[in-house]
C-alpha cells in the first residue's frame, strides 16, 4: 500500500513540476521579452510538440506493457527492451531534427536555431525512459530529478531573463532541464537498476516501429486538435500580441489537464483490472466506467472553483501589476472558453484510452482521433481565419467535444451483453 502510494505520488509530482514550469515561466518571459519574441518562442514549440509526440510514439503504452512482462526476467531482458525502445526512438529523433531543420532553413531560417534548442526536450524524454521507472513501480527517482531540475530552470529564467535576451535563451535552459532530468535517469538506470544499453539492428527498429504504427497514428491525431491551433494563427499571419495571448491560456488549460495524469493512470490500472474478457463497449460497460469516474470529475471541480474563488479576490490587483506588458483579462477570458475541455478530457481518456482501447475497439478509437483530427482541423481553420485567437480557443474545445460524442457513440449503439 505505501509502494503504491508512493509512486502514485511521485507520478503527481512529476507531472505537477512539469505543470508549474510554464504556468511560471511564459507569463514571466511574456512580461519580460514582450510579444513579438514571445510568439517566436511558442511557435517554435509548437513544432517541437510534434517532434516530441514522434518521438514518444507508442513506447508509453506498449513499452510500458513490455516492461512489466520482462521485469520477471531480470536485468538482461529488461536491457533488451530498453535498449531497442531508446534507439528507435534515437532514430526517429534524428530523423524528425534533420527534416525540421532543412525545412525551417528553407522558410524561415531565424527559426533553426530556436526550434533546435526545443527539440533537447524530445532528446531528454529519450534518455529519460519513463516506461522504464513505471513499468518496474520505481518513479521516486524520476520525480526527484524533475523536481531539481525544474526548480533550477525556473529560477535561472527568473533571475537572468531580460527584454535583450535572444530569443533562443529560453528554450534552451528550458531544453537543457529537460534533458539534465533524461541523463540523471539513464544513469541511474545503469547503475542502480544495472540496465545497459545493447546493439540493436536496423530490422529490429523497423519492425519495433511497425508494432506501434497504430498507437502512434491515434497519438500523432490529437496533435492535429490539441496542439496545432499555435501554427494555424500563425499561418493566418495573426498579430504576436494575440498568439500570446492564447499561448498562456492554452498553458494554463494544458497544465490543469496535467495534474489528472496521475490520477488517470491510477483508474486506468484499476478499471482494466475489473475488467472481464468479452466485455465490449455499450451501455452497461459505460456506466460501469462513469461510475468510477467521478473522483476525476470532482477533483477538476474544486480546483475549477477555488480558482474562481481566488480570482475574485485577488485578480484586479494582478492584472494592475502586469496589464502594461500584456492584457491579462483577455487570457482569463480566452482560458474561460476553455476550461470546459479538462472535464471532456477525462472523459475521453476513461472512456476511450481506457475503455476502447481495453474493449476490443482500439482500431475504431484510432479511426476517430484521426477524423476528429481532420474535422477539427478544418473547422479550426475557419474559425480561427474569422476570430482570431477566441476561434482558437473555441478549436481547443471543441476537439474535446466531437472526440467525445464519436466515443460515445460506440457505447451508445452497441447491443448491451452483459449486466453490470
Amino acid at each position: 500500500m505505501k509502494k503504491n502510494l508512493f509512486n502514485i505520488l511521485s507520478l503527481a509530482a512529476t507531472q505537477g513540476f512539469n505543470a508549474l514550469l510554464p504556468l511560471v515561466i511564459f507569463p514571466y518571459l511574456l512580461n519580460v521579452m514582450g510579444s513579438e519574441k514571445y510568439s517566436s518562442i511558442v511557435v517554435a514549440e509548437s513544432i517541437s510538440l510534434i517532434i516530441l509526440t514522434s518521438v514518444l510514439y507508442s513506447y508509453e503504452v506498449n513499452g510500458l506493457t513490455r516492461v512489466v512482462r520482462a521485469r520477471k526476467h531480470g536485468a538482461e531482458e529488461l536491457s533488451s527492451v530498453f535498449s531497442e525502445i531508446f534507439f528507435s526512438r534515437l532514430f526517429i529523433w534524428i530523423t524528425c531534427v534533420v527534416v525540421a531543420t532543412a525545412c525551417c532553413l528553407l522558410f524561415s531560417p531565424e527559426m533553426v536555431l530556436v526550434l533546435n534548442c526545443w527539440s533537447l526536450v524530445s532528446l531528454g524524454y529519450i534518455f529519460q525512459a519513463s516506461f522504464l521507472f513505471q513499468g518496474l513501480e520505481n518513479n521516486g527517482p524520476v520525480a526527484f530529478f524533475t523536481m531539481i531540475s525544474r526548480v533550477a530552470c525556473v529560477c535561472c529564467i527568473l533571475y537572468f531573463a531580460n527584454s535583450g535576451w535572444p530569443v533562443y535563451y529560453p528554450p534552451l535552459l528550458i531544453g537543457g532541464s529537460f534533458l539534465g532530468t533524461g541523463v540523471c535517469s539513464f544513469l541511474y538506470a545503469r547503475i542502480r537498476l544495472k540496465i545497459r544499453l545493447k546493439s540493436v539492428s536496423f530490422s529490429t527498429i523497423f519492425k519495433s516501429l511497425l508494432d506501434g504504427r497504430s498507437i502512434f497514428s491515434g497519438n500523432f491525431s490529437v496533435v492535429l486538435f490539441r496542439d496545432s491551433n499555435i501554427l494555424i494563427l500563425k499561418f493566418f499571419g495573426v498579430d504576436a500580441s494575440l498568439i500570446s495571448s492564447y499561448s498562456i491560456a492554452e498553458k494554463f488549460i494544458k497544465s490543469l489537464q496535467a495534474t489528472m495524469r496521475p490520477l488517470n493512470q491510477f483508474y486506468y490500472a484499476k478499471i482494466v483490472h475489473d475488467f472481464v474478457e468479452g466485455w465490449k463497449p455499450n451501455r452497461d460497460t459505460l456506466r460501469f466506467i462513469l461510475s468510477r469516474t467521478w473522483l476525476q470529475v470532482s477533483f477538476v471541480t474544486v480546483v475549477l472553483v477555488s480558482g474562481a474563488v481566488v480570482w475574485f479576490f485577488i485578480g484586479d490587483y494582478v492584472a494592475l501589476q502586469i496589464t502594461d506588458k500584456y492584457n491579462l483579462h483577455k487570457i482569463v477570458l480566452l482560458a474561460c472558453v476553455m476550461v470546459p475541455a479538462t472535464l471532456l478530457g477525462i472523459g475521453n481518456f476513461m472512456l476511450g484510452t481506457t475503455g476502447l482501447n481495453n474493449l476490443n475497439s482500439s482500431g475504431y478509437y484510432a479511426r476517430v482521433l484521426f477524423i476528429n483530427g481532420l474535422i477539427t482541423l478544418a473547422s479550426g481553420s475557419l474559425l480561427i481565419y474569422l476570430f482570431k485567437d477566441v476561434g482558437a480557443a473555441i478549436t481547443f474545445v471543441l476537439g474535446e467535444c466531437v472526440l467525445l460524442v464519436l466515443v460515445l457513440y460506440k457505447y451508445l449503439f452497441e447491443q448491451e451483453s452483459r449486466v453490470v
